[in-house]
């Protein structure tokens, strides 16, 4: 299961090196024993090389970018950014052909997923003590254009108490997702967020009907204004069993898109988007 949260993007083409770094912080997020020499046993190369190209020292060969994207087994967007990004920081004396070059061009620009989503993984106990909806909506509020940093301002507009807020603040500032400068509130330098579990968790469960609820009273606003902010749809059809797992790879694929689409527009407004895929008809062993 994961519960995704944008608190912002990254922006423009990384370097190579920066890239890597990214891939290494978020297997070191998963396993924090995970080690830059374990990280370059996986690559296949050596830790002092890939000391030399996380320096800047050493350039990334379209060549090892590809073993590179093989060897820590990067989805299609994620080959490909990096593959992009190694054209673009690379010398005028590197040795790429002209048509591979025209190639990934049109497919970087082409691409939706300009560049991939890397997300930051939050361990379940931090997560549950800010699963109350408004911590994540807190975080992304800081955000839009217009945002004020106080209490007052925050608890009005996200419809909840002043000391929720306050309460909220001091906790996210405490986790390191929130910093305060000068009075002045702005979401930590914090890769994409999510939450992934192996398995159901009281938590996560409480944070996603939480977000329901939410869109049920949503639901309930009947006037021309409401309705045309919001979009409440479903879809009700049948499926083989061997297809669920390629459908919930799609949805999330989506919303990976959805993020890469917008990344760079200046926010106005903060929006919710919940997307629940589940059967109607009962399993035999009425799973629970």
């Amino acid at each position: 299961m994961i519960t995704k949260t944008i608190t912002h993007s990254p922006a423009g083409v990384k370097n190579p090196a920066d890239t890597l770094k990214e891939a290494y912080l978020l297997r070191r997020e998963r396993n924090k024993a995970y080690s830059l020499n374990a990280f370059a046993q996986d690559m296949g190369i050596s830790k002092s090389f890939l000391s030399r190209v996380l320096s800047g020292e050493r350039p990334v060969s379209m060549k090892l970018a590809i073993q590179i994207s093989v060897a820590l087994d990067f989805d299609e967007a994620q080959s490909r950014t990096l593959l992009f990004s190694v054209i673009q920081f690379s010398s005028k004396n590197a040795k790429i052909s002209k048509k591979v070059k025209a190639r990934l061009q049109k497919e970087f620009e082409d691409s939706s997923e300009i560049a991939p989503i890397i997300y930051t993984t939050v361990d379940l106990e931090r997560f549950k003590v800010m699963s109350h909806w408004y911590h994540f909506a807190l975080i992304n509020l800081t955000r839009i254009k217009g945002f004020k940093s106080t209490p007052t301002w925050i608890a009005k507009k996200l419809g909840i108490t002043v000391l929720e807020t306050r309460d909220a603040i001091e906790r996210l500032i405490a986790l390191d997702l929130l910093q305060e400068v000068d009075g002045i509130l702005r979401a930590s330098p914090h890769p994409f967020l999510n939450v992934k579990t192996q398995k159901s968790e009281l938590a996560v469960r409480n944070f996603h009907e939480q977000m329901i609820t939410k869109a049920k009273d949503e639901l309930k606003k009947t006037s021309p204004e409401a309705f045309n902010r919001r979009l409440i749809n479903g879809i009700t059809f049948t499926c083989a069993k061997d297809q669920i797992e390629l459908i919930k790879n799609k949805i999330d694929k989506f919303q990976d898109e959805l993020l890469a689409l917008i990344e760079n527009s200046e926010s106005e407004e903060l929006y919710q988007m919940n997307v629940q895929f589940f059967p109607l008809t009962k399993d035999n062993g009425e799973l629970k």
